[in-house]
């Protein structure tokens, strides 16, 4: 779905005015600014999605535990680890026993910031998507750019 034309409300913060402002030095405007960031934040996204090394499992994993991510109206990358480990916790993620729980939340913890902020926008976008799209999660991931094993092929996923 092409975006183009179209007038958006942003909602400005103290970090966003500050952030922005040393972008808007030398000419630059409010909209140029943005595009920039943004496209230099879609950059870093794709390129980091390749690298991560997630299975199918695990990945469907991480949807599933971060399903309320999308709608919260902030969702700190520090959030993801604490989440997952809630929801392992309580049994949420019962039923998905194809993959090692406690190991994928050390690796998440572990994780710099590019790679949480990959998992976290690929989230938002799998449940964007989702709501547009008639088609197997692992099929959805991999619209999105993320790099599944050989294995995705055949996924039993229930999100």
């Amino acid at each position: 779905m092409a975006v183009t034309g179209v007038v958006v409300s942003i909602y400005r913060t103290p970090h966003l005015d500050a952030s922005l402002s040393h972008r808007m030095a030398h000419g630059r405007g409010l909209s140029s600014s943005i595009i920039r960031g943004m496209g230099r934040l879609d950059e870093l996204i794709r390129r980091t999605l390749v690298t991560l090394n997630l299975t199918t499992a695990e990945w469907l994993a991480l949807v599933d535990a971060l399903v309320a991510a999308p709608s919260l109206p902030r969702f700190p990358l520090s959030s993801i680890a604490p989440t997952l480990a809630d929801e392992l916790a309580i049994g949420c993620l019962r039923g998905r026993e194809d993959f090692d729980g406690p190991g994928l939340l050390a690796r998440v913890q572990a994780m710099p910031p590019a790679e949480l902020l990959s998992i976290l926008d690929t989230v938002e976008r799998f449940y964007a998507r989702r709501e547009e799209e008639n088609e197997p999660p692992a099929a959805t991931l991999v619209a999105l750019g993320v790099h599944l094993p050989p294995d995705a092929e055949s996924p039993g996923e229930s999100s």
